[in-house]
Protein backbone atom coordinates (compact mmCIF):
# COMPACT_ATOMS: atom_id res chain seq x y z
CA UNK A 1 0.00 0.00 0.00
CA UNK A 2 1.18 3.59 -0.73
CA UNK A 3 0.22 7.04 -1.17
CA UNK A 4 1.23 9.17 -4.43
CA UNK A 5 1.27 12.76 -5.79
CA UNK A 6 0.90 13.43 -9.10
CA UNK A 7 3.05 16.13 -11.33
CA UNK A 8 2.16 20.16 -10.32
CA UNK A 9 -0.13 21.41 -13.36
CA UNK A 10 -1.09 25.34 -13.64
CA UNK A 11 -4.23 25.07 -15.75
CA UNK A 12 -6.08 28.11 -14.98
CA UNK A 13 -2.92 30.46 -13.55
CA UNK A 14 -4.88 33.34 -15.52
CA UNK A 15 -7.87 33.17 -13.45
CA UNK A 16 -9.16 34.66 -10.21
CA UNK A 17 -7.14 34.81 -7.49
CA UNK A 18 -8.43 31.39 -5.53
CA UNK A 19 -5.62 28.49 -5.00
CA UNK A 20 -7.15 25.86 -7.31
CA UNK A 21 -6.23 28.25 -10.08
CA UNK A 22 -2.37 28.13 -9.47
CA UNK A 23 -0.34 25.20 -9.52
CA UNK A 24 -2.16 21.90 -7.83
CA UNK A 25 -1.71 18.15 -7.54
CA UNK A 26 -3.19 15.38 -6.85
CA UNK A 27 -2.98 12.76 -3.42
CA UNK A 28 -4.07 9.64 -4.23
CA UNK A 29 -3.46 6.29 -2.70
CA UNK A 30 -3.59 2.69 -2.86
CA UNK A 31 -7.09 2.30 -0.56
CA UNK A 32 -9.74 4.63 0.17
CA UNK A 33 -9.11 4.48 3.61
CA UNK A 34 -5.14 4.82 3.33
CA UNK A 35 -5.81 8.01 1.74
CA UNK A 36 -8.04 9.61 4.17
CA UNK A 37 -5.74 8.73 6.91
CA UNK A 38 -2.78 10.13 4.74
CA UNK A 39 -5.19 13.23 4.47
CA UNK A 40 -5.01 13.46 8.11
CA UNK A 41 -1.46 13.68 8.88
CA UNK A 42 -1.38 16.78 6.27
CA UNK A 43 -4.24 18.06 8.06
CA UNK A 44 -6.87 17.77 5.87
CA UNK A 45 -10.97 16.95 6.23
CA UNK A 46 -12.03 13.96 4.75
CA UNK A 47 -14.50 16.00 3.10
CA UNK A 48 -11.86 17.23 0.79
CA UNK A 49 -11.48 13.86 -1.17
CA UNK A 50 -13.83 13.44 -4.05
CA UNK A 51 -13.83 11.66 -7.14
CA UNK A 52 -15.30 7.39 -7.20
CA UNK A 53 -14.03 4.09 -7.40
CA UNK A 54 -10.19 4.23 -8.73
CA UNK A 55 -10.21 7.74 -9.15
CA UNK A 56 -10.76 8.69 -5.57
CA UNK A 57 -7.97 11.53 -4.92
CA UNK A 58 -7.69 15.08 -3.04
CA UNK A 59 -6.24 18.23 -4.43
CA UNK A 60 -3.13 19.41 -3.09
CA UNK A 61 -1.59 23.07 -3.77
CA UNK A 62 2.28 23.13 -4.01
CA UNK A 63 2.74 23.76 -0.57
CA UNK A 64 1.20 20.64 0.58
CA UNK A 65 2.22 18.38 -1.94
CA UNK A 66 5.93 19.26 -0.75
CA UNK A 67 4.62 18.58 2.46
CA UNK A 68 3.31 14.71 1.59
CA UNK A 69 6.25 14.18 -0.03
CA UNK A 70 8.57 14.95 3.07
CA UNK A 71 5.64 12.34 4.90
CA UNK A 72 6.56 9.61 2.34
CA UNK A 73 4.34 10.10 -0.98
CA UNK A 74 5.64 8.87 -3.66
CA UNK A 75 5.76 11.38 -6.73
CA UNK A 76 4.56 10.62 -10.08
CA UNK A 77 5.11 11.32 -13.44
CA UNK A 78 2.57 11.53 -16.26
CA UNK A 79 4.16 7.94 -17.39
CA UNK A 80 3.61 7.21 -13.64
CA UNK A 81 0.35 8.35 -13.13
CA UNK A 82 -0.85 6.33 -16.59
CA UNK A 83 0.61 3.28 -14.68
CA UNK A 84 -0.82 3.44 -11.53
CA UNK A 85 -4.39 4.57 -12.83
CA UNK A 86 -3.60 1.57 -15.18
CA UNK A 87 -3.78 -0.32 -12.14
CA UNK A 88 -6.08 1.23 -9.82
CA UNK A 89 -8.99 0.27 -12.91
CA UNK A 90 -7.66 -3.15 -13.07
CA UNK A 91 -7.58 -3.85 -9.37
CA UNK A 92 -11.37 -2.21 -9.37
CA UNK A 93 -12.12 -4.17 -11.46
CA UNK A 94 -13.43 -1.69 -14.17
Amino acid sequence: MAVYVDYLRNDFADRENSWRYHHHCHLLADSRKELLVFMRRLGLYDSYAHGHGHRFHCDLTSKLRAKAVKEGAVELDRAGLKRYLKRAKMASGR
